[in-house]
């Protein structure tokens, strides 16, 4: 059976590299705990991306979860050690730039694919037949191809003028790290190593080889 795919994202940016690897998809978001675990950048990032779509499959009741694919993502901006999220107001938003400006800094942009296990069946609450009565914490009937990409973004050295400027026209308040590489902040960055569109919000090679591996395209 074909399988059709959903993206666990509201992100319009998401939406359009999404559109670039699979023409048709659904939307939907869940009001997951985004809290971080203890670990590692990588860590955090590949279980906060799980997170997200393990919501939404939860959510998926039975017949959907054996034809569904659920695409979820996290990006996190990460300097010296410290993770910079979307910015809480405008102030914090200068003061994330003023801290990124003029240095070389890290975005991890994990990737989920979940789906039904082979042979899995469900009941028609979403609960998989073989689980009732398990642990909530087992899932052996999903299946979960998850990775990180990592991509260093080096900052030109902003003015207070250029800083103030930006915030004022709100683009950074919505995006991790308070800047949005593909709009007119664009002209602010010196130089990415890595992966663009990782940093844009969704890794499209390495998604598009994870659903190839999974033979879902």
């Amino acid at each position: 059976m074909k399988k059709s795919f959903i993206l666990a994202s509201g992100s319009p940016r998401r939406r359009e590299l999404l559109s670039c690897i699979v023409p048709d998809f659904e939307i939907k978001v869940s009001d997951v705990d985004e809290t971080p675990i203890e670990g590692t950048p990588e860590e955090i990032c590949r279980d906060l991306s799980i997170r997200k779509g393990m919501a939404v499959f939860d959510s998926l009741d039975g017949e959907e979860k054996a034809a569904k694919v659920v695409i979820s993502s996290d990006t996190s901006v990460w300097f010296n050690g410290v993770m910079y999220n979307k910015p809480t107001c405008c102030s914090d938003a200068k003061r994330m730039l003023r801290e990124l400006s003029g240095n070389t800094h890290e975005v991890l942009t994990g990737y989920a694919v979940i789906t039904a296990a082979d042979g899995a069946t469900f009941d028609n609450r979403g609960k998989a037949i073989s689980q009732i009565g398990a642990g909530a914490d087992s899932q052996p009937n999903v299946k979960v191809n998850a990775g990180v990409v990592v991509t260093k973004v080096t900052f030109a050295k902003l003015t207070d003028e250029e800083i103030d400027e930006y915030v004022a026209s709100k683009d950074p308040l919505d995006k991790a790290g308070a800047y949005g590489i593909q709009g007119v902040f664009r002209k602010h960055i010196e130089g990415i190593s890595g992966n663009y569109d990782a940093v844009v919000g969704l890794p499209c090679a390495a998604l598009y080889e994870a659903l190839k591996a999974e033979e879902l395209l």
